[in-house]
């Protein structure tokens, strides 16, 4: 039981650590595990169980009887409750928890974390209920805080003896301010029993994708273009975190892809938190008919 308890506050983490992470004052009151919830800037989370794959999707069945088409890409990550995983591990009756983004054209649901459940998970044992907001008062005494979500409500959230926190040690350490992500179980009385609460400090960081443009490593700056075609300035600091194939802001070239984090400063700049950039390969795409296969050399002829 303990084991089990260990991978579901491992999954409600991750889920809710990528959420806060990347969601812009995003609240997330998802019904139980078996479902899906739409959230600010096209991330979603959807649970069920894996009806059909495919050479690079599934098909993902929800509680509702709805059943959705899962892409997988190079960028995607898989997890299980023994660590990292791959596609190859997927199989047909696994019950999987997806986090991504809506494709616009095909409407499928492209992948950025699959975390692979044990075959025996119950949907909803102890965190059926989720949600994001800012922390608008604390009462330690009461075990108790409000969190106020994105749709104007102001949520009571109940902490005990198993209520494990991450980004502060304890309720006593919680201010008003603080952003906050909780996973728990739903009370009769219209509160919240957190089971986990991740909190940040200062406002959420907004996500941005695209191109570098110009690096000024004196200024402590780099400039993005995003898919968008805007062009943004990025401040970078000491707490600034680097991932992918760079390091530090000099690692970082014109014309590399990034990933950036960020909020806004007193001044209004824009400060990444986060950034993950590198070379990407262009890929070539082609499709025809194999017509040759040269196992020893290791080719095929297209």
């Amino acid at each position: 039981m303990k084991r089990r308890f260990g991978w579901l506050l491992g999954l409600v983490t991750i889920l809710l650590g990528w959420l806060l992470v990347v969601q812009p004052g995003t609240v997330w009151a998802a019904p139980a595990l078996e479902g899906e919830g739409p959230h600010r800037g096209g991330h979603r989370a959807a649970f069920g169980r894996i009806t059909a794959l495919g050479d690079h999707s599934f098909t993902l069945a929800l509680a509702r009887g709805t059943e959705i088409t899962v892409q997988v890409t190079d960028e995607t990550r898989f997890r299980t409750p023994e660590g990292e995983a791959s596609f190859a591990d997927l199989q047909v009756g696994n019950p999987v928890a997806v986090v991504g983004r809506r494709d616009e054209q095909s409407g499928a649901l492209v992948a950025r974390v699959v975390v692979i459940l044990p075959p025996d998970f119950v949907p909803g044992e102890r965190f059926g209920a989720r949600a994001l907001g800012k922390v608008t008062a604390v009462d330690a005494e009461a075990g108790s805080f409000t969190l106020h979500t994105r749709r104007g409500e102001d949520l009571t959230v109940r902490v005990d003896e198993h209520t494990r926190f991450r980004g502060v040690a304890s309720l006593v350490e919680l201010q008003p301010g603080m952003f906050a992500a909780v996973g728990g179980q739903s009370q009769e009385d219209g509160t919240l029993l957190a089971r986990v609460v991740l909190v940040r400090r200062g406002r959420l960081a907004r996500r941005f994708a695209g191109r570098v443009v110009a690096v000024d490593a004196e200024a402590g700056t780099f400039d993005l273009q995003t898919r968008r075609g805007d062009t943004l300035t990025f401040h970078v600091t000491d707490e600034t975190r680097y991932r992918g194939q760079v390091s530090g802001l000099s690692d970082l070239q014109p014309g590399m892809a990034a990933v950036v984090g960020a909020r806004r400063d007193a001044d209004g700049h824009w400060v990444a938190v986060m950034v993950a950039a590198g070379e990407r390969p262009e890929a070539t795409r082609l499709l025809g008919k194999i017509t040759a296969v040269d196992a020893e050399a290791g080719t095929f002829d297209l």
